[in-house]
C-alpha cells in the first residue's frame, strides 16, 4: 500500500492541482507576463488573500513556485526548471484560447441579431467556496451573460431569441451560460444589481454605462 508521501512523489499533480484555489493562482502566474504578489493574485484569482498564502504554500511545496524579493514586497514566479510546467502551461493557455473563443462567438451572435442589445457583458457565474478557501463571487465553471436592452419591450423581443443562442452556445463550447437582460430605467434607477459589475467584460456594443452615484461612466 503507498504511503500519503509516495503518493505525492509519483502523483504530483494531486498537491499543484489538489484544490480551486491552487489552480486559479497557478493560473494566473501561468499567464502572467512575470512575477505577481499576493495582492496581485487575490486580485486576478477572485480569491481572498488567506487563500491565495495557503495555495503558494502548496505549490511552493509542489516546487513550482518561488518566491522573488525584488524590493520590500515578496511576489511570486514560475520555476521554469519544473519538469511539469512546460504541459500546465499548454494547459492554461489551451483554456484561455477557448474561452476568447466563446466570448468571440457571443459577440459574433449580438452583431448577427436584427435588434442587437446595447450592450453584451460577460462574467463568471455566481459565489462558490472550495476547501482550498473561499473566493470572491466566482462559480467554477460557468458564466452569466448580461445584456443592455433600451425598453422592457425590446427586452420581451429579445429574451426567447437571445435566449437560444446563448444556450446553444453553451453547448457548443461546453460552459453553462445564464442569460440576463437590464433595460436602461433600471441602470438609471440604480435597479439592476449593478450592470456592468466590475468583474464583467464587455463583448458587444457600448462599453461605458452610467449609473446612479457615478459622475463619469464605468470603464472596465
Amino acid at each position: 500500500m503507498r504511503t500519503g508521501s509516495e503518493t505525492l512523489g509519483d502523483r504530483p499533480l494531486d498537491r499543484i492541482l489538489g484544490t480551486l484555489s491552487a489552480v486559479r493562482v497557478l493560473r494566473e502566474l501561468t499567464l502572467a507576463d512575470g512575477p505577481l504578489t499576493p495582492p496581485q493574485l487575490a486580485d486576478r484569482a477572485s480569491l481572498s488573500r488567506p487563500s491565495v498564502r495557503d495555495a503558494l504554500g502548496r505549490l511552493g511545496d509542489a516546487g513550482i513556485v518561488a518566491p522573488v524579493t525584488e524590493t520590500r514586497y515578496t511576489s511570486y514566479r514560475l520555476v521554469e526548471s519544473h519538469p511539469l510546467l512546460d504541459s500546465i502551461r499548454t494547459t492554461f493557455r489551451a483554456e484561455r484560447a477557448r474561452r476568447d473563443a466563446l466570448l468571440e462567438a457571443l459577440a459574433g451572435m449580438a452583431r448577427d441579431l436584427d435588434q442587437p442589445p446595447i450592450s453584451l457583458w460577460v462574467r463568471r457565474g455566481g459565489p462558490t467556496q472550495d476547501n482550498g478557501g473561499s473566493t470572491k463571487g466566482e462559480s467554477a465553471g460557468g458564466m452569466e451573460v448580461l445584456a443592455l436592452v433600451a425598453t422592457d419591450i425590446e427586452r420581451m423581443n429579445l429574451e426567447a431569441r437571445l435566449g437560444t443562442h446563448v444556450d446553444e452556445l453553451a453547448e457548443a463550447h461546453g460552459v453553462p451560460l445564464s442569460l440576463r437582460l437590464v433595460t436602461e430605467r433600471e441602470v438609471r434607477n440604480g435597479r439592476s444589481d449593478g450592470l456592468p459589475p466590475d468583474d464583467a467584460r464587455c463583448v458587444y456594443g457600448e462599453t461605458s454605462i452610467t449609473r446612479p452615484g457615478r459622475d463619469e461612466p464605468s470603464n472596465p
